[in-house]
């Protein structure tokens, strides 16, 4: 009857109701005028606050002094073997963020690595160096419900770390193209040892061949025809800390535009980044085909930049690079004016 469906009350003067029908319409609309204004009000600020740095103060819990880790409420998924991406992880969950080990059935086989040295252990002191502070989690990819599974994981998480070779992924469709179209948000990390680009990309590799054979960095240390086996890791860790700064920056990234962004460290690319000095400094005589690349330098003339044998079998390797003007040199810097290598 209020909204003027059937008769009048009988009381009621025509024009008294027409107002109070008016006034309650015009009531109505500009409550519904007035929400609308405020979502879209809230909108525009929420997408400006993409296309501006946010202050700290709005995420008290990523500084460090606030009373918590500075990763605190970060989730990371990680599909990873062996030590270059676990590595990185580990260092994650150091920093406060949970970190998720997917495993397969028979599990990591890093978990079995030296375990002859240790028989009294379960798994070896080499995985928990690259795996402390994770949760594992058992999933069997090959079955849809396992990779259920995963994506459910995934659509709770900040970072996806993986070092599964590029085909595999795009098998399973956890390559970074379809993962990016599903969750927008997520910062995808791959390690590998050749990178997700160029012709090896489908290639396995550890980091003897990657990052201390292909880069030349074995010929510079070992004199031809004289090989060694290497630290165990060392360039895998190597790698784990560039693709760890990688997660960083892509959270920053985040922070203030809210999309995700591929993060791609490659151990080959990380031992010709190790070697830069070496190869824009050595000899640029042709390598014959199947050599090594020459790294020897000519020792300079420098008498203050050249290694000594003292009489006593020490050795002293002197570094000198005058660097700085004398007027720099008597500075109060710290250094003395000079520079720390």
């Amino acid at each position: 009857h209020f909204f003027g469906f059937g008769s009048f009350p009988s009381n009621w003067k025509r024009e008294g109701f027409l107002m109070a029908r008016a006034v309650w319409i015009a009531v109505v609309a500009g409550s519904a005028i007035g929400c609308v204004l405020v979502v879209a009000a809230r909108l525009r600020k929420r997408k400006s606050t993409w296309n501006r740095p946010r202050p700290l103060d709005d995420y008290p819990l990523l500084v460090p002094g606030r009373g918590a880790p500075l990763l605190h409420g970060i989730r990371v998924v990680e599909l990873a073997t062996v030590i270059a991406a676990p590595s990185a992880t580990r260092v994650m969950a150091d920093l406060g963020a949970e970190v998720v080990k997917i495993e397969e059935p028979k599990g990591d086989y890093w978990r079995k690595f030296f375990l002859e040295f240790e028989p009294q252990r379960d798994f070896s002191a080499a995985f928990d160096a690259v795996n402390l502070g994770k949760r594992s989690v058992v999933l069997d990819l090959k079955t849809p419900e396992g990779l259920q599974q995963l994506l459910r994981l995934l659509s709770t998480a900040d970072v996806f770390v993986t070092n599964v070779r590029v085909e595999g992924l795009k098998r399973l469709g956890l390559d970074y193209d379809a993962l990016h179209a599903k969750f927008p948000s997520l910062v995808y990390a791959s390690l590998s040892a050749w990178g997700a680009t160029g012709p090896d990309r489908h290639l396995p590799g550890y980091d003897l061949g990657a990052f201390w054979c292909l880069t030349g960095m074995s010929a510079r240390i070992n004199p031809e025809g004289a090989y060694q086996v290497f630290p165990v890791g060392f360039g895998d860790s190597t790698a784990g800390g560039n693709l760890l700064t990688g997660v960083g920056v892509a959270l920053a990234h985040r922070l203030r535009t809210g999309q995700g962004l591929l993060v791609d460290v490659a151990l080959m690319r990380v031992g010709y980044w190790c070697l830069a000095c070496e190869l824009l400094t050595s000899t640029k005589d042709e390598v014959p085909e199947g050599r090594a690349p020459n790294y020897t330098r000519p020792t300079p003339p420098d008498p203050l930049w050249a290694a000594y044998t003292t009489k006593d079998n020490h050795h002293l390797m002197l570094l000198h690079q005058d660097t700085q003007p004398p007027a720099a040199a008597e500075s109060d810097h710290p250094n003395g004016g000079g520079s720390t290598g």
